[in-house]
């Protein structure tokens, strides 16, 4: 008969640190050193027996067990202090690291970490578990059978309704935070919605780890099943799979994988279908081009520092057509309407840069210049000697070609397209700088360059700027029917050598007035500060040496003209201190530009250019934009906003944007930074003409509920162009949104719907 220790009372807890070998108090005859080493077995119960002889307890009430990085915690619990089994049972909680279970039992044993489950409820990271028998191996990994899996917490309620579960046959879980899941059915409440025989997963939100389901239908596509899995690889590289089905346009299979180690990133892309609705804009042709029904693109990013100093970046990016990007990656298209190859090896040193780049043309329908080779040399400004004189430069060496669209469809007789050109060119240009500062905060720096450009190519036949527009227009898919003549460069000019230059000298201060002591509590101001920055920036550009009429075009470099005008200009902020942080109520920055010289086309002295915030509150902000022309005092650019209220709260949102059609004044400097709201360069750009009014309002509809309504009215077509109209509630651990609009005639009904765990993982319908 075992000899137990006499129960301690219910009132008082015990505490019994027991290790392997002995009691408290017990050795055994085991060594002191040895015993001290043992990891303990700790029991905190609210009653506790313990034999001596076999190391046997049993704890009842509030019992609590810690053993190195598992927890324990039970009604009854029977427990071997020597060979660490263990047996509990009654509101069980066990917890190794991010796992934990709930149930009415567990068993198993501490030392090798392997526990069996009857019924129970787990959760680890965001997902939660329930099911019928689980087992933890002593390796961390865990294999549930006749499971239900989700990351709606309902689904370990005492009576589970989870919105969303995964039940499977069998999931094995990983230590690293990826699982398995066998014979798995999809289901919206208990109603399933489709089966999978294999599932990835991974415990651990992120964009690394996601599923992505979206069912629908739209007027392009027709019905849809897009479906993507993303599961990871290592610690930082994933992958997807993606099948997507579409009723108009068929199958579509793809791949993107994403590799990241300390030293590398990699990205690559490959997307491709049989496509049985493609575009077309007249038979056999979508705006010139033959159409493609095998339509794919294949994309290649890599990017890999080679030693601190030296880096690596190449991009390839192929697609089977103009339209691909636009119809099946609208985001990116959105972005950079055409993407580029290239491959670029650089040296950044801490005075000099060095960069080595091959950009070919891969995609025949694209208009590109080839840069095959280009190097680059860049110094960095640095003072020569200790006279205060600063030097910088800028060389770049290399074969350049001017690239053409390749159409398949001729144009009209009689009417040609653009020919394609090429020429190596050498471009250097060399920067001095001479900063001087003066009293008061005033900085004056005058500045003074000289470039040289080398072609070994050049045209005897001249274009001119509305020459070179009409190559581009021509060259413009969207305008298949133009039936405007083009004049070509031809290729007997002879090698060329331009000179060109620029004199400049930009003053600048800095002042500012505090009122350290005004406080108004009702505007949260905590003391003003007023800070004033004016500038002038005078530049003169003698007319280069060489008419750039005659000069191939490849980029803004090739199109220097003479340049004589003086900006002058302020920048102001008007501030307070809130939340111990330096906070901006109004800022206001301005310029006006008056030419010295006379431009072909223009008759006004110069532009004036505006752009302000004013943000008293987080409730209440204006902000805008203005170019005018000073000549006649016409307006050529405006934009004012308005927006009233908090996020959670009723929010206006009320804007007016104005556009002329006009062609901004050449403004551009080689040895100084311009803020111009024009976004004019050497080369002339034409803006059409647009008027219209934005109204956005967001208002909450509950605790859980919000909604937002858009309108969008064009002032020049009396026409409301847009709007929206759109609801998100908040369904526990789902999102879901609803929207109904119009653009441009077309009509748009879209539901959406993504877990709050995975805000990237998400189903969504569109009509």
């Amino acid at each position: 008969m075992h000899t137990f220790f006499r129960p301690f009372s219910t009132v008082f807890p015990v505490c019994a640190l027991v290790a392997l070998g002995g009691g408290v108090g017990w050795s055994y005859g085991a060594p002191a050193a040895a015993v001290a080493a043992a990891p303990p077995v700790v029991v905190k119960a609210d009653r506790y027996e313990f034999d001596p002889d076999t190391g046997q307890g049993v704890g009842t009430g509030n019992v609590r067990i810690e053993y190195e990085d598992v927890k324990l915690r039970a009604d009854v619990v029977e427990v071997n202090v020597r060979t660490k089994d263990v047996k509990a049972r009654g509101h069980v909680f066990l917890q190794r690291g991010v796992f934990v279970w709930r149930g009415d039992r567990v068993s198993g044993n501490f030392e090798r970490r392997d526990f069996t489950v009857g019924d129970y409820a787990a959760e680890t990271g965001v997902w939660y578990a329930r099911g019928k028998r689980g087992e933890h191996f002593p390796d961390g990994r865990v294999e549930l059978d006749d499971v239900d899996l989700s990351t709606c917490a309902y689904l370990t309620a005492p009576e589970p309704h989870a919105h969303y579960s995964i039940s499977a046959r069998q999931v094995i879980y990983y230590p690293d935070g990826r699982f398995k899941a066998y014979h798995t059915v999809y289901r919206i409440g208990r109603v399933p919605v489709f089966y999978v025989p294999v599932m990835y997963g991974d415990t651990r939100a992120g964009p690394n780890s996601s599923i992505e389901i979206k069912p629908g239908y739209g007027s392009d596509w027709g019905a849809y099943l897009l479906f993507g899995r993303r599961w990871r690889i290592g610690t930082d590289s994933s992958t997807k799979l993606m099948l997507h089905l579409r009723t108009k346009n068929g199958v579509a299979v793809g791949n993107e994988t994403r590799l990241r180690t300390p030293r590398t990133e990699t990205e690559f892309l490959v997307y491709g279908m049989n496509d049985l609705d493609p575009p077309e804009t007249e038979a056999g042709y979508n705006r010139r081009f033959a159409v493609e029904d095998n339509r794919y693109r294949a994309r290649l990013y890599h990017r890999e520092r080679l030693t601190d100093r030296l880096s690596l970046r190449l991009n390839l990016d192929a697609l089977s057509d103009i339209d691909m990007l636009e119809d099946w990656f609208e985001g990116e298209y959105d972005r950079f309407r055409q993407p580029a190859t290239f491959a670029d090896l650089t040296y950044a040193g801490e005075a000099v840069a060095l960069s080595l780049s091959v950009r070919p043309r891969i995609n025949d329908f694209y208009s590109a210049v080839e840069r095959l080779p280009e190097a680059r040399f860049d110094v960095f400004r640095r003072e020569l000697g200790s006279a205060g004189l600063y030097y910088q430069s800028q060389t770049t060496a290399g074969r350049l070609r001017m690239k053409w669209r390749d159409f398949d469809k001729d144009r009209a007789p009689g009417l040609t397209d653009p020919l394609d050109y090429e020429a190596w060119r050498i471009d250097s240009l060399h920067l001095f700088y001479l900063p001087l500062s003066l009293r008061d905060g005033v900085q004056i720096v005058p500045r003074a360059g000289v470039r040289v450009t080398y072609y070994s190519r050049s045209s005897d036949q001249p274009l001119s700027t509305k020459d070179l527009n009409n190559l581009f227009e021509v060259d413009n898919p969207d305008y298949a029917d133009s039936t405007l003549p083009v004049i070509n460069y031809d290729g007997t000019g002879g090698a060329r050598t331009r000179l060109s230059g620029e004199l400049g000298v930009e003053a600048a201060a800095k002042f500012f007035r505090v009122w350290d002591t005004l406080k108004k509590p009702a505007w949260a101001i905590d003391g003003l500060r007023h800070i004033v920055q004016p500038y002038v920036n005078y530049t003169y550009a003698p007319d280069p040496s060489e008419d750039r009429r005659r000069l191939y075009f490849f980029d803004e470099t090739d199109r220097l003209i003479e340049q004589n005008f003086v900006r002058i200009g302020v920048r102001q902020r008007l501030q307070t201190r809130r939340r111990r942080r330096v906070y901006d109520l109004a800022r206001m920055d301005a310029y006006a530009d008056f030419h010295f010289h006379r431009e072909r086309g223009y008759d006004h002295a110069g532009d004036l250019g505006a752009k302000f915030e004013i943000k008293p509150t987080e409730d209440f902000k204006i902000w805008g934009l203005l170019l005018a022309d000073m000549g006649d005092s016409t307006l050529e650019r405006g934009e004012l906003s308005l927006q009233l209220g908090a996020p959670n709260r009723l929010r206006w949102t009320l804007s007016y944007l104005f556009r002329k059609h006009f062609i901004p004044r050449t403004v551009y400097s080689m040895g100084s930074y311009l803020d111009d709201l024009s976004w004019s360069i050497p080369v002339s750009r034409e803006f059409d003409r647009s008027h219209s009014l934005q109204l956005a309002l967001d208002f909450p509809l509950g605790e859980k509920t919000s909604a937002r309504m858009e309108w969008e009215y064009d002032v020049v077509e009396k026409e409301l162009y847009r709007q929206a109209y759109r609801i998100l509630r908040d369904l526990h651990c789902w999102m879901g949104a609803f929207e109904v609009g119009s653009e441009n005639g077309d009509l748009r009904v879209l539901l959406v719907l993504y877990l709050k765990a995975f805000p990237n993982v998400g189903a969504s319908a569109g009509i």
